[in-house]
């Protein structure tokens, strides 16, 4: 079935049967994250437990994943990627939350402030700086640690950034 994540050792042959393109991308995606940044190997200082969470806050594992799977679609020309952001930037418009509101929950707007942090943050550190985030991990002290490393900000710092700019889309209507 295309439905449940695969052991990452059989995906190939579960992915020549499989004609879900959606299914196919987040498990090529779960299989990115996975090799970058195993929750097994995981290291924080006072965590004794590790969960997809310890790979940073909702909005940013839900962005990063959503990013990667548009960018995948994009390039073998499933999708446009100025539609995609469109669809996401008509979500955000009509919400006054910020993303410390939906670090730590899966509901509302998560996914498309996620998508359009995650595209904020590639416009001005690159693409490769999502695979470095993810790389990061391992040797970091913390997400944050990480995150400051890959995307060359404090979280802090890029949330401020980003509600400016989350409240200028608003304001804009574009």
């Amino acid at each position: 079935s295309c439905s449940a994540p695969p052991f990452w050792s059989t995906a190939v042959a579960l992915l020549e049967q499989c004609r879900n393109w959606i299914a196919l991308e987040r498990i090529y995606v779960g299989a990115m994250v996975q090799e970058l940044a195993p929750l097994g190997l995981l290291r924080f200082p006072g965590v004794g437990v590790y969960d997809a969470s310890s790979r940073g806050p909702n909005w940013l594992l839900s962005g990063l994943e959503n990013y990667a799977t548009t960018a995948y679609q994009a390039a073998v020309g499933r999708r446009d990627l100025e539609y995609n952001w469109e669809g996401h930037a008509r979500v955000a418009r009509r919400t006054s939350y910020s993303l410390q509101e939906v670090e730590t929950t899966g509901d509302g707007p998560v996914a498309a402030l996620g998508y359009l942090a995650v595209d904020w943050l590639v416009e001005r550190a690159g693409e490769r700086a999502v695979f470095e985030y993810y790389r990061l991990l391992i040797p970091s002290p913390s997400p944050e640690a990480a995150f400051e490393l890959a995307f060359g900000l404090t979280i802090e710092e890029f949330h401020v950034a980003f509600d400016e700019y989350h409240a200028t889309l608003r304001e804009s209507g574009q």
